[in-house]
């Protein structure tokens, strides 16, 4: 519709053009590797075999000591031509060594310790959230996430972020669940500064939805139990109702004993995300984050989700990061980002 196909196809045959070129490079090493070290083996074999039958016929040598040597001369030669593989083998391990030592040894942002009286200061409940001045810095980005961000997100009500993709949506949600701290400003609730409170004990009071759910290899019940493990049948029924799954639910072949398949490979978008909405539901926490909800779903799939997100919103402190105006109708505050800044 907007003519950005044809840009798109010429990447797309970039890549594989780069692609193949990188394979044939990686084959014509791995096969001259290996054609070394075949014909090195197999001339060794054949300098074997003339001294056995030089010997033989000179009467050195009999011939079931001649017949024992070729067979086993061929497993003396072996590890030889499993070098190549070996090597390969060794070559692949060691790129993924680096890359994974890469990540270990990368700068990781650390929580601020709780102090001893953590149990006092998590608040009984969830008050009013309060992000002031807050500032994101991502390293090997110039811009900053977020650049001195004020935000008031009250208790009980639905809060909609929106904006385009880099405006810093994401940032907060981080910010809100703790995988990062602000480099500066404070986020306090309910007047404590989150900084001061064990990041497991603030998790523990909050249901997340991210924008791609990942089911697991099992049946529904365990995949919505994932949220808490000790939810009682009942329950779990009631939070696939309340998540608007339970009529394809049913419809699966044993119901919520179905097996789903490894990151839910027998159900669609919605239906995945609606099975994720059923676990917020069974945790039946305070703060809700939802980030990208309806992300790539279509018309009608996103319309049952935003149906079941209102469902879970009611009396919540709710947080919804999207940059879709559905999910916006009925938001008690609507607060749009650009750039790291908030505009409205």
């Amino acid at each position: 519709a907007f003519g950005r196909s044809r840009e798109q196809s010429e990447r797309i045959r970039e890549i594989g053009l780069r692609y193949g070129d990188s394979t044939m490079t990686v084959l014509r090493t791995a096969f001259q590797a290996s054609l070394v070290l075949e014909w090195g083996a197999a001339v060794a074999m054949a300098f074997v075999a003339v001294e056995l039958s030089l010997r033989l016929m000179a009467g050195e040598i009999g011939f079931e000591a001649t017949l024992a040597v070729l067979i086993v001369a061929p497993e003396f030669f072996q590890p030889l031509r499993r070098l190549a593989a070996a090597y390969h083998e060794g070559a692949a391990g060691r790129e993924a060594a680096t890359r994974v030592l890469e990540i270990l040894d990368r700068p990781v942002r650390r929580t601020a310790p709780a102090p001893p009286g953590d149990a006092e200061a998590l608040p009984v409940h969830i008050g009013d959230i309060v992000l002031a001045g807050v500032a994101v810095s991502y390293p090997g980005r110039s811009a900053p996430a977020l650049a001195g961000l004020d935000l008031v997100i009250p208790a009980g009500r639905r809060t909609v972020i929106v904006g385009p993709s880099g405006a810093g949506k994401s940032t907060v949600a981080r910010l809100l669940l703790r995988f990062l701290d602000p480099d500066e400003g404070t986020i306090t609730v309910g007047g404590v500064d989150l900084a001061t409170i064990a990041a497991a004990s603030w998790r523990g009071r909050i249901a997340f939805v991210p924008q791609t759910p990942h089911l697991f290899h099992g049946t529904v019940a365990e995949n919505v139990r994932l949220a808490r493990p000790d939810a009682a049948d009942d329950e779990v029924s009631a939070a696939l109702t309340a998540a608007g799954a339970d009529a394809f639910v049913a419809d699966l072949p044993d119901g919520v004993d179905t097996h789903l398949g490894e990151d839910g490979v027998r159900l669609s978008g919605g239906q995945r995300q609606r099975i994720a909405i059923a676990r917020a539901f069974v945790r039946d926490a305070e703060l809700v984050i939802l980030d990208e909800p309806t992300a790539h779903l279509d018309p009608d799939a996103e319309a049952s989700v935003a149906a079941a997100i209102d469902r879970l919103a009611a009396g919540r402190t709710t947080v919804v990061i999207s940059h879709r105006a559905a999910l916006a109708e009925g938001a008690d505050q609507v607060i749009a980002l650009e750039h790291g800044r908030r505009t409205r």
